[in-house]
């Protein structure tokens, strides 16, 4: 190795250790991938570096011709690394140019790597250059003419430095000076470097190829300007845009408001989910105050509550208020946020969010309706229990008797009072079974439902009047069911056993009517259809009016029956999400029986 070889070896071992620094930091954020192409771009400039120390110690144009070729196959990798680089460095787009380059290298690489001929080297045109140096130095490089396509491949790399040129100069225009200058001082070195090499290589004067120099002075200012300002400013950045991220994708996903306010209560900061939750944008309700948005009624509290809370500095802890949403409707609020002051300690104002609790409060209503129906339905169970246990006890003791009186009658051998004694228990009987049935009847309802499905209510009228044909008939009544009936949806089944038991009461209460008569129908109302069993029996007083769908109630304690079948009907009616009542004017008048269904079309 000669002393003209040393310098490249240092240059290419400073290439190599920078190239694998800048690679580790790759493989550390892989999101910058400037330190990847510059890593290759510095490992590319080594290789070369070794080659050109090779070239230098050549004692032969044999021996030289192979250290050019490899150096050129470096130089084809080296180009678009560079290229690339710059784009990753200066953060623009890659164009149609760069791909056009690096294809052109892979294929420069291929031909210098196979081809033999004098396309790439005339190895038989040697061009030997000894240079006399001051001091009496001497330095002699053997080397071979270039081929067409070796001439070609440098004159693409010129072609290819001027673009990085144009692309660097763009990038300073740009307004980035800082991040321009240390890329535009290598260029010029480097060019200072081919120039001089070029005016060597034509024997114009004589001194040392200098690329090799041009190429550290990329290496090294480059390296710097990373490590001191792309390399910080890419972290600021990175951890900046985290944050930033971090904090939109918190502020834009929770299904809560963020706001801030200063410490008179106008807003500085508004979040997105305004417009989700009272349907603002947040530039609607920048500058002002959460009380401009309040209904009157609520302002006072509030703003009490709120005035306390700044007097004393304190969280805002859950404060529940009301605010007026865009289209008009009112949106219960749970607003919560913490004070932040400036460096004396000042209040600046609170942070915090809004969340929208309107469903909760809906449902905490709902379920005090529910903790009010369910106490009703505790005293109704409580009624229950006592009238199943008063009713049953009655054919129970009924029972008891008789089978008293039956043992006695059976050791008198009397058969005729054995039939009547028989007779009587089996009345019981047959009571206390038909009560069971209605009160389990009565249980189901509301619990057990069969399929909905839609039905014209002329079916479900038909189907019930044939259900009472024996009540009817018994007491002669005609049935008259309105044509052009409506379709409902809901429980068949259920819906039936709602007008049998109508028309059954009906004509249970017919009273000495001569001409009994029960009409079934359906009058419009300008809110929703309203279906009746009318009849002209014996009516209902008005105070009695609600009393006859209480579980037992009975208006007349001789009448058969066990009370359950009106309180049965209200169930059915209630679960079909509708309501019954009674229109009569008294005795003697007839009695209307009129409901409602929630899904009539």
């Amino acid at each position: 190795m000669n002393a003209q070889s040393i310098p490249a070896v240092i240059i290419a071992s400073i290439s190599f250790y920078v190239g694998l620094y800048h690679l580790l930091i790759y493989l550390r954020r892989k999101q910058h991938r400037e330190d990847l192409t510059f890593a290759l771009l510095c490992l590319a400039t080594g290789c070369y570096d070794v080659f050109c120390a090779r070239l230098y110690s050549a004692g032969s144009v044999v021996e030289g011709v192979q250290w050019q070729r490899v150096q050129y196959i470096a130089l084809a990798f080296l180009t678009p690394a560079f290229l690339w680089f710059v784009f990753d460095y200066t953060g623009q787009k890659p164009g149609i140019a760069v791909y056009t380059f690096s294809a052109f290298y892979i294929f420069a690489v291929f031909i210098q790597i196979v081809d033999r001929s004098n396309l790439t080297w005339l190895v038989d045109q040697p061009a030997i250059k000894t240079i006399i140096l001051p001091f009496g130095r001497q330095i002699t490089y053997y080397e071979a003419t270039l081929g067409s396509f070796t001439s070609f491949q440098g004159l693409v790399g010129v072609v290819a430095s001027t673009y990085i040129l144009w692309i660097s100069v763009r990038f300073y225009r740009r307004g980035n000076r800082r991040e321009a200058a240390p890329l535009l001082l290598a260029l010029g070195i480097m060019y200072a470097a081919a120039i001089n090499d070029t005016l060597v290589g034509q024997s114009v004067y004589s001194f040392i190829y200098t690329i090799e120099y041009g190429y550290l002075a990329i290496i090294l200012l480059m390296a710097y300007s990373l490590s001191s300002t792309v390399v910080e400013a890419a972290m600021a950045k990175e951890s900046l845009r985290i944050s930033e991220e971090r904090f939109r994708a918190l502020v834009e996903t929770t299904s809560d408001w963020v706001w801030e306010i200063d410490s008179q209560g106008v807003y500085t900061y508004v979040g997105p989910k305004v417009r989700d939750l009272l349907g603002y944008e947040p530039e609607e309700v920048i500058s002002k105050t959460p009380f401009d948005f309040m209904p009157p009624d609520g302002v006072e509290r509030i703003s009490a509550a709120f005035l306390n809370i700044v007097d004393r500095q304190n969280p805002i802890e859950r404060l529940e208020n009301t605010a007026r949403h865009k289209d008009g409707r009112l949106v219960v609020l749970e607003t919560s946020g913490v004070p932040f002051f400036d460096a004396s300690g000042n209040l600046l104002g609170y942070r915090g969010i809004d969340r929208d609790i309107t469903e909760r409060k809906q449902a905490e209503s709902v379920r005090e309706a529910l903790i009010a129906e369910l106490e009703a339905k505790n005293a109704e169970l409580e009624r229950f229990t006592y009238t199943v246990s008063h009713d049953l006890k009655s054919p129970l003791i009924t029972i008891g008797g008789f089978v008293g009186f039956l043992e006695k009658d059976a050791l008198l051998g009397d058969k005729e009072r054995i039939k009547v004694d028989a007779a009587h228990i089996h009345n019981a009987l047959t009571r206390m079974q038909r009560l069971l049935d209605e009160l389990l009847e009565l249980s189901r309802v509301g619990r057990i439902m069969n399929p909905p499905e839609t039905v014209s209510f002329e079916a479900i009228a038909c189907e019930a009047v044939q259900s009472a044909y024996g009540r009817i008939e018994a007491c002669g009544a005609e049935v008259d069911i309105a044509p052009d009936l409506p379709t409902v949806c809901g429980d068949r089944v259920r819906l039936v056993e709602v007008v049998q038991n109508l028309v059954d009461n009906a004509c249970k209460f017919m009273g000495e009517q001569s001409q009994p008569r029960v009409e079934i129908g359906v009058r419009h109302s300008d809110m929703e259809p309203v279906f009746y069993v009318r009849d002209n029996g014996i009516g209902i007083e008005p105070q009695y009016h609600s009393k006859v769908f209480g579980l037992f109630d009975k208006l007349d304690a001789q009448t058969e029956g066990t009370g359950v079948g009106l309180a049965l009907v209200k169930r059915i009616v209630e679960t079909h999400g509708g309501k019954i009542w009674i229109e009569s004017e008294g005795l003697g008048h007839g009695s209307t029986f009129c409901f409602t269904l929630a899904s009539v079309t």
